[in-house]
């Protein structure tokens, strides 16, 4: 499975809160209504001050699809 995952609003609110996860957004410039309408390669969202965050929902996202047999 690859580290660059797909990542959507579902996933970071597992969690963070909305509220926090749109302030962290806004912050870097990005589009929060087109984040939660399609989501994001972490890729495209590492560098931009919340990488830490981003790894966590990696690594969640990584293990959900490793009790999935995948």
């Amino acid at each position: 499975m690859s580290d660059d995952q797909h990542i959507t609003v579902a996933d970071l609110r597992v969690l963070y809160c909305v509220k926090g996860i749109k302030k962290h957004l806004d912050a870097a410039g990005v589009d929060f209504a087109a984040f939660i309408k399609n989501g994001a390669k972490a890729s495209d969202l590492k560098g931009l001050g919340f990488d830490a965050q981003i790894d966590r929902a990696v690594e969640m996202i990584k293990a959900r699809g490793a009790g999935n047999g995948q």
